[in-house]
């Protein structure tokens, strides 16, 4: 998990990525997140703009926003437009992509962000292993504790 909070932050300086979403789904997320097999059942709140063009300049810099924390005027963030890009996926979608909303996944551009930025290759070949973790977590092809004790509940019980 270490690895994936690394490399999603360094990726989100580097490119300027936009995952602002209202406080109040930000609340609702949480409170998803907390029921049983959330990972697997849930659909959570997400931005599906970010990852478009991600490597151009934003707002977010220019305006001095992201890195210091100033106000920056109502009128530079269009709060109807906004909520337009944020939809509810599931974990699944949102590390794998959503093909409804052209919406390519976290995990897609973490690889090319690895590929690109990490020159040494012991370590590049760790990030790539761990984010392959990650990606089989959220297909289903690794299940988690959880999901071994409930099953054997249910054998025994």
């Amino acid at each position: 998990m270490m690895t994936l909070c690394l490399v999603y932050s360094q990726m989100v300086m580097k490119n300027d990525l936009n995952f602002i979403v209202p406080i109040t789904h930000v609340d609702e997320n949480f409170s998803r997140a907390h029921n049983f097999n959330a990972f697997e059942k849930e659909k959570f709140w997400f931005r599906v703009d970010a990852l478009k063009n991600y490597t151009k300049e934003s707002k977010l810099v220019e305006l001095n926003f992201a890195s210091h924390g100033n106000e920056v005027a109502k009128e530079y963030f269009d709060e109807e437009a906004n909520l337009g890009f944020v939809k509810e996926l599931t974990l699944k979608q949102i590390f794998c992509g959503a093909k409804e909303y052209e919406f390519e996944g976290l995990l897609s551009v973490m690889y090319n962000f690895v590929e690109s930025n990490i020159k040494n290759a012991d370590v590049k070949s760790l990030i790539i292993k761990h984010l392959k973790f990650i990606e089989n977590r959220v297909k289903g092809k690794k299940k988690n504790f959880f999901f071994i004790f409930k099953n054997l509940g249910v054998l025994i019980g």
